[in-house]
């Protein structure tokens, strides 16, 4: 079985709905495409259990277990945030992220944050190195697909981590292509702004099938 950590702030102010409908199409795509050979635990943790406190004890007996630990939720350099505060932070120890595959559509945390995580045995890290920026399409579609469908295509198929985050690459220059074909300049630049903000760091052949425990 694969253990799944889900974070996710859905009751943010301005963003809480795009980090919730991206929650939900994590959890869709789980629930409806996977089948018995790749058994997941999924454990949501919501805004009010995003907390430095709650997350250390809530991973403390999987400090020396592989997991996958997805986070939606606003960023900075140093970490990630709610409400302005850090529930992880590149100044902890961070030692329960050993053995993980860790993804945060969060901006900014792959520069400070990813790379102390890395250095403390996190396998993989992929976030963004400065802004990601959200598209305003008609359904909100584009954004939320760009930003699931590397961890959703790592998990349903047997592909490595960076052949997801390639996904993802992949994803934002389909949607900016598109975007062009209808005169919709802006929003095709945008797309490619988040897509090089875009980083990967851990180990590239890692597998989903590496996190079984």
């Amino acid at each position: 079985m694969i253990r799944l950590f889900l974070a996710c702030d859905e009751n943010d102010e301005t963003l809480g709905s795009y980090f919730g409908r991206c929650k939900e199409d994590i959890e869709h795509h789980l629930s409806v495409r996977l089948d018995q050979r790749h058994r997941i635990n999924t454990n949501s943790i919501s805004s009010a259990n995003c907390s430095q406190v709650y997350l250390e004890v809530a991973l403390e007996a999987y400090r020396d277990s592989p997991f996958i630990f997805v986070a939606l939720c606003h960023g900075n350099e140093d970490g990630l945030s709610k409400d302005g505060t850090n529930f992880v932070c590149s100044s902890h120890a961070n030692t329960v992220f050993a053995h993980t595959f860790f993804y945060t559509n969060s901006c900014l945390s792959a520069s400070r944050l990813g790379p102390v995580l890395i250095g403390r045995s996190c396998r993989v890290f992929i976030g963004y190195g400065s802004a990601n920026y959200l598209i305003r399409d008609e359904n909100g579609d584009i954004s939320v697909n760009v930003a699931t469908v590397g961890i959703t295509s790592f998990l349903e198929e047997d592909i490595t981590a960076y052949e997801a985050y390639e996904r993802m690459k992949s994803a934002y220059t389909s949607y900016s292509s598109k975007l062009r074909k209808f005169d919709d300049i802006l929003g095709a630049s945008i797309l490619i702004q988040s897509r090089e903000s875009l980083v990967f760091l851990g180990k590239r052949e890692v597998r989903a099938a590496d996190f079984y425990s």
